[in-house]
């Protein structure tokens, strides 16, 4: 695991470290979003999908800032497969791809929508 992480570490300070004239702020940060998601999923699946990995490490890296504890929770509540949630059954403003393996093979699904779009339903007692 170590050899990863030193890896992206490296590829995150050159990232860091590469000119940035002529892009806006948001452009030059993200490849460090990029990196820094791929390291907290990385830490993530070892520790919750392979089990190469004890709550004893798990704790470390969010406790010594290698990971983001705060997203790894987010993958952690139901719904949320890769940054596809479910919003609390209304649909956001982005291109949503999802994919299931119903045991027949992969199914890919495309989902665009916007919250406020969708109307809710009056009751009978409403007028």
């Amino acid at each position: 695991m170590e050899p990863v992480l030193e890896a992206l570490e490296n590829e995150l300070r050159d990232k860091v470290n590469e000119p940035h004239e002529g892009k806006r702020k948001v452009e030059s940060l993200w490849p460090v979003h990029q990196i820094n998601w791929q390291r907290t999923r990385y830490v993530y699946d070892m520790h919750y999908k392979y089990k190469k990995i004890d709550k004893k490490v798990w704790d470390y890296c969010c406790r010594n800032k290698i990971i983001d504890e705060n997203l790894a929770k987010k993958w952690r509540k139901p719904g949320c497969d890769l940054g596809a949630p479910l919003c609390g059954g209304a649909f956001t403003s982005f291109k949503r791809v999802v994919s299931r393996n119903d045991g027949r093979g992969w199914s890919i699904f495309l989902f665009w929508g916007r919250s406020d779009r969708v109307e809710r339903p009056r009751c009978s007692a409403q007028v």
